[in-house]
């Protein structure tokens, strides 16, 4: 607690008081101020105290360290550094430049590796990611947004393995002629006419042995 005594100026407390309240209690970079105004014999006194109890923005929102963050996600440290570096999620830094991410960061770590998994690239996700917003919490209509525009490309996924699981024991056209359906669907792989790679799985009509 500090004190300091006004200049008396014929200002009375009211006036002071209110004066002080919109310059001291804005806070600048280190929390709001709590003060009080008394009459004393010699003019008015004036006591500043720091609010103790107010925190720095980092400690009052809900933030998390890369570790608190790895250990919740299941991601490795080394893997948030490289998704950082990615632009695919991003930290602030406390006055000792140690990492803090938003909570919310959780739910974006938790879509690259599920797009990961579905055989969604890096530069997929991130141009999914890039469309939220960066200076608030992404909302359910930020998602929905994100969800429509990967839409067709998980459709065409879907597609794919699901030809995986029904085709696979079956000839896929890769050239290979190592079963008897081979023989029927690609003799003499016939099929590699069309392009390179397992053309069945990708989507060409069966031919036929006539």
């Amino acid at each position: 607690m500090r004190m300091w005594r006004l200049q008396p100026n014929g200002i009375g407390i009211e006036a002071t008081h209110r004066y002080l309240a919109s310059s001291l209690s804005k806070p600048s970079g280190g929390g709001c101020r709590r003060f009080r105004i008394e009459r004393g014999p010699h003019g008015l006194n004036l006591q500043l105290q720091a609010d103790f109890k107010s925190r720095s923005r980092l400690e009052a929102m809900d933030y998390l360290t890369i570790g608190e963050l790895a250990t919740r996600s299941g991601v490795a440290t080394s893997a948030l550094r490289f998704y950082e570096t990615k632009g695919l999620i991003s930290s602030e830094r406390t006055d000792g430049n140690q990492r803090r991410y938003p909570r919310a960061t959780l739910r974006r770590v938790a879509l690259i590796r599920a797009g990961q998994e579905v055989g969604l690239t890096l530069g997929e996700v991130g141009a999914a990611l890039a469309t939220l917003p960066h200076d608030v919490v992404p909302t359910k209509t930020d998602w929905q947004r994100l969800s429509s525009s990967w839409q067709s490309r998980l459709d065409q996924q879907i597609a794919e393995l699901q030809a995986l699981r029904n085709e696979l024991t079956d000839c896929i056209g890769c050239g290979c002629l190592s079963l008897k359906s081979c023989s029927i669907f690609n003799p003499s792989d016939a099929i590699a006419s069309r392009g390179t790679g397992a053309r069945y799985l990708l989507g060409d009509e069966r031919i036929s042995r006539s």
